[in-house]
């Protein structure tokens, strides 16, 4: 049976709006002056700090795509509960926020409950969801002492993932890493000119020790830190984070 013209222009149309509706409407950003923008939608994204993660995404639906001359388009989708103008994530769940947002503290999005689980094999393994254990680490993380990366020599045994889950922003999740040790992590600092211990790190327990002839002061931080990637700092938690997620940890 032969198609006719008219039949297959019609047919053809069929096929662009079927590809189009598939699409889901998804509009193109491009990177410029800092941002990812597209001017007629009034989008500008930015990519969030690593420690923003989504909890959640639709990925059934294509909400935006990153063009890329030099490599792979991304797509982006939704985050299941945030309004799509100002939060949108990829299939890595990373976060891209409009660029005007301030993005809240760790404390600013109330977090419900906490999940462990190794880096390597992201399931998880424990929980917390007591108000106060969850109040006490992000307190020690907020306002507690802070060691810089390269301070720390050790590798360590193992590597966990705590991912703090919000009542606040319930599409997103705020991601820092638990490192355990073997022995406990010390940190040495030369003593003050008149030889007492220097005031770096506060609420750490230090001491003052002959090393190779010469004294310093030791700080003892314990066999388990936190990390922030973002920062690149350690926040010393002593056995409490330990005690919290009790046998895991070990």
């Amino acid at each position: 049976m032969k198609t006719s013209q008219k039949g297959l222009i019609a047919l053809c149309l069929s096929l662009v709006l079927l590809l189009s509706a598939c699409s889901g409407g998804a509009y193109t950003l491009t990177y410029s002056n800092g941002a990812y923008r597209n001017e007629k939608q009034n989008a500008a994204f930015v990519l969030a700090p690593l420690c923003y993660r989504a909890a959640s995404a639709l990925t059934d639906e294509t909400v935006a795509v990153i063009k890329s001359s030099y490599g792979k388009d991304v797509p982006l989708y939704a985050i299941e509960g945030m309004d799509t103008a100002k939060w949108l994530t990829d299939d890595q769940f990373d976060v891209y926020c409009n660029e005007q947002l301030a993005l809240p503290s760790l404390s600013q999005m109330n977090a419900s409950y906490v999940t462990l689980s190794y880096i390597t094999y992201p399931f998880e393994i424990g929980r917390i969801e007591k108000a106060a254990e969850i109040a006490d680490l992000v307190d020690r993380y907020e306002n507690g002492t802070s060691i810089p990366a390269a301070k720390i020599i050790p590798p360590p045994e193992n590597r966990f993932e705590l991912l703090f889950f919000s009542n606040t922003y319930k599409g997103l999740a705020y991601s820092l890493e638990y490192w355990k040790f073997s022995e406990e992590v010390l940190v040495h600092a030369k003593l003050t000119e008149d030889g007492q211990i220097p005031n770096l790190y506060p609420g750490v327990t230090a001491t003052i020790e002959v090393v190779n002839g010469v004294s310093e002061a030791v700080f003892h931080l314990g066999s388990g830190l936190v990390y922030d990637r973002t920062q690149d700092l350690f926040f010393p938690m002593g056995t409490q984070l330990e005690s919290y997620f009790t046998g895991v940890t070990q």
